[in-house]
């Protein structure tokens, strides 16, 4: 009984809330999610532009919105919630030299049979930040579930 106590303090000191949550969203993203490849998102846009990385001048609006169609490749199971996770970075003019500046994470409920297609729209608000600097867009797919959340 006691090796059990002291082995559940060592876990819990070791690891702070948000990374607890983070394991365990892991964990249970491993037992009954849906692996994020089991999706494929194409015609990704940001604002008027075209492209996974777009860039905006500092001198654009403080939000932007992205759309992508997205398709269920799985042969079984409907998809019902996806989660996003947009990082907005601030890069000089060249694009290089990038800071983060902001990053969300967003949860969309859909219903996407196998084989289907659906179409996703979102807006991104974010700081201009650094007027010397340039404004660039990253998302990728962080879960996959078949049930809503």
């Amino acid at each position: 009984m006691i090796k059990k106590l002291l082995l559940l303090i060592v876990f819990v000191t070791t690891f702070s809330y948000g990374d607890i949550g983070s394991w365990l969203e892991n964990k249970v993203n491993n037992v009954v999610g849906i692996k994020p490849g089991w999706i494929h998102i194409s015609n990704l846009t940001y604002s008027e532009d075209t492209g996974p990385v777009v860039f905006f001048p500092n001198s654009s609006t403080e939000s932007t919105r992205v759309s992508a169609r997205v398709k269920n490749l799985s042969k079984e199971e409907t998809i019902k919630t996806i989660v996003f996770v947009y990082e907005v970075l601030e890069c000089n003019s060249s694009g290089n030299n990038c800071t983060t500046i902001d990053e969300e994470e967003r949860r969309w409920k859909t219903n996407i049979p196998p084989g289907q297609a659906r179409y996703y729209d979102d807006t991104i608000y974010y700081n201009k930040g650094d007027s010397n600097k340039s404004i660039y867009f990253r998302q990728k797919v962080k879960y996959v579930y078949p049930y809503d959340i």
